[in-house]
């Protein structure tokens, strides 16, 4: 009630709901089918679909794209890649979303379900996309646990950000980004406990809300001990 239709970017009609609307269920039976039987796995994607549901994996990270759109104003996209059943990846651009819908943490191999997405091919083959209008349902928490990590690499980059290469007490490699300066005192070799603002897989984010500190901890293996040497 009170709903709106506008186009979106790629001129297909999206209903609108604002805060002076009211959404009312029903009882009645429908012969609408449910978002379970429309489903299909990322791997069974065809050219030119439209109006899909896709389930999947996520495989590897997730980032935001920053761009101006056809009229000259900002807009953002999400970028993720799904992992389907046969182990097949395929990349995924959403329109004008950004990691605010994002869970705080996200495992590797989360499972996520797209509602709203078509397929289109790209430079690298058949992509996934969506727009404004595209939910999306994933597998995550709320808050994030500290992490202990021993750094291998750590600089600079040019956004003025530190990117920094950690190994676990399990010689899992641990990517983190700092916007804030907080990894500014810390050395390669050194072990850090870190509470992130955000866990995607095996990529931490780190910023003001974070907290970051240099401990001890002979657990976690030091550089010398993952050097493998080519005999081996």
């Amino acid at each position: 009630i009170k709903a709106y239709v506008k186009s979106d970017l790629n001129g297909s009609p999206t209903i609108n709901v604002g805060s002076g609307s009211e959404i009312d269920t029903t009882n009645q039976e429908s012969e609408i089918r449910s978002i379970e039987t429309l489903a299909i796995d990322s791997s069974e994607i065809k050219e030119n679909q439209n109006d899909l549901v896709v389930s999947g994996k996520i495989d590897g990270g997730i980032s935001t794209l920053e761009f101006t759109n056809r009229r000259g104003e900002p807009g953002k996209a999400l970028r993720m890649r799904l992992k389907g059943k046969d182990n097949a990846v395929t990349r995924v651009v959403l329109w004008g979303k950004d990691e605010s819908l994002l869970p705080k943490v996200i495992s590797q191999d989360a499972k996520i379900r797209l509602l709203g997405v078509r397929t289109k091919t790209g430079n690298q083959g058949l992509e996934i996309h969506g727009n404004e209008a595209t939910m999306v349902e994933i597998d995550g928490g709320k808050e994030a646990e500290p992490v202990i990590v021993r750094i291998a690499t750590i600089n600079r980059n040019e956004k003025e950000r530190i990117l920094a290469i950690g190994i676990d007490d399990k010689k899992n490699m641990v990517y983190i980004s700092d916007s804030s300066n907080m990894l500014s005192s810390i050395n390669n070799g050194d072990v850090i406990e870190c509470m992130p603002s955000k866990v995607f897989g095996s990529s931490l984010t780190i910023d003001n809300d974070s907290f970051v500190r240099k401990i001890d901890n002979d657990s976690i293996p030091t550089l010398s001990d993952l050097r493998t040497k080519i005999s081996e």
